[in-house]
């Protein structure tokens, strides 16, 4: 009966950090109050997307291009994400290796659909972005998780790496793949070309797919340059996934990417399973890749935004840097990439039992908007998004001074 025992339990695992306090704030927000948010990374609201992407959406609009589209993404796309990642990292990826998704989430949902099941796992690194571990345990998987070295800038622990590695063996899971995020949702970490080598060593003894999420590659602060798993797999089979959200400024377009890489069987069974998996959504927006066509390829345009975009976004994260470690009870590392911060609490000293009850007292009563730590893998800390203007970040830096003061 439809009645008894309605929901599968994977529904259980279908929860977002991120947007767990949206009640309260709408709450708040309907009372009168003003509150300083600091917990959604989309630069739209911030800095828009540029005028050239925008043009060319309308364009496409206006050129009829609306209808029903290819399944893994339309050609001129397509050979716009084959020629940047040539461009930018020197690799080549033949077309039906590269399929368009519905933001970088889809991309991973795809893995997870032909990977994860009982039995099976992944090692994701901690702090990870919120949906990940979800969306492996929705499909059955088991996740690993390994924390990465915060007083070393968030570097990969490869001792801890060997340590999950052993605990799934121990526990009869087979693990498929190992995720990273570079740069780092939420710790604004960057890491180096030998953590990379390092990573793909583990990965290559292990026999795992890698899986590098890279959506923030061209957001990087300091000299030191990004380097692309594709610069370093070689012919290890690797998955690259990216979009139009964070460097482009457009996360409603709902556009991602995702390449296989590497050479062997299973990339070829890979590529053959998400192309069949990709028909069952019909496509991605077909408007939205014909923007993205020129997104891409117009380079002139895209450098004249981010030379005023990635400034400011660094700006603004080295004030709230700055500002959270003069509160006393905080200590966070300095972002190299990205819009994000993930300092440590001290919140025994804000009378809270965790840092669950700390960013809701956070809220409640200070009206800032932050995110638990414990939601990335890691309790004790919080995320904050540091694309604000400085008053906003000012006021949450307050607000969060005066949470840290017991009651």
């Amino acid at each position: 009966m439809f009645s008894k025992n309605t929901l599968h339990e994977r529904t259980a695992h279908a929860q977002y950090a991120i947007r767990e306090l949206f009640p309260v704030a709408e709450r708040i927000e309907k009372a009168g109050g003003k509150i300083a948010k600091v917990n959604i990374g989309d630069p739209v609201p911030y800095f828009g997307t540029p005028k050239y992407i925008l043009d060319a959406y309308s364009r496409a609009l206006m050129g009829g291009k609306t209808s029903y589209g290819r399944s893994p993404g339309e050609v001129p796309f397509i050979e716009a994400i084959a020629r940047r990642q040539k461009r930018k990292y020197g690799a080549e990826f033949p077309a039906e290796n590269i399929f368009v998704t519905q933001g970088a989430s889809e991309a991973i949902e795809f893995l997870n659909i032909c990977l994860s099941g009982k039995g099976r796992g992944a090692v994701l690194f901690a702090p990870f972005y919120p949906t990940y571990v979800p969306k492996l345990r929705i499909y059955d998987g088991t996740p690993y998780l390994s924390q990465c070295n915060e007083e070393k800038g968030w570097a990969p622990d490869i001792a801890d790496l060997k340590r999950q590695a052993a605990a799934a063996k121990a526990e009869g899971v087979e693990l498929k793949y190992i995720l990273l995020i570079n740069p780092c949702n939420p710790t604004g970490a960057l890491w180096n070309r030998k953590s990379l080598e390092e990573v793909v060593e583990f990965a290559k003894e292990n026999d795992l797919l890698i899986v590098s999420d890279e959506i923030y590659d061209e957001i990087v602060f300091g000299e030191e340059k990004f380097v692309s798993i594709s610069q370093v797999a070689g012919e290890l089979p690797h998955v690259i996934l990216n979009g139009l959200s964070k460097v482009w400024c457009a996360t409603g377009f709902r556009i991602g990417w995702m390449l296989l890489g590497g050479k062997g069987k299973a990339v070829t069974e890979m590529s053959d399973a998400v192309m069949r998996l990709g028909t069952l959504r019909l496509c991605p927006s077909i408007p939205a890749q014909y923007a993205g066509v020129e997104a891409l390829d117009n380079e002139k345009a895209h450098r004249e935004f981010l030379a005023s975009f990635v400034p400011e976004v660094r700006k603004r994260s080295e004030h709230c840097w700055k500002r959270l470690n003069e509160i006393p009870g905080v200590s966070c590392q300095r972002a190299r990439g990205a819009f994000y911060l993930f300092p440590k609490i001290d919140v025994e000293k804000s009378g809270c039992k965790n840092d669950t009850e700390f960013v809701r007292k956070l809220l409640e009563r200070e009206k800032v908007w932050a995110v638990q730590g414990s939601g990335f893998g890691l309790g004790g800390h919080m995320r904050l998004v540091t694309l604000p203007t400085l008053d906003v970040i000012d006021a949450a830096c307050d607000g969060i001074a005066r949470a840290l003061k017991a009651e």
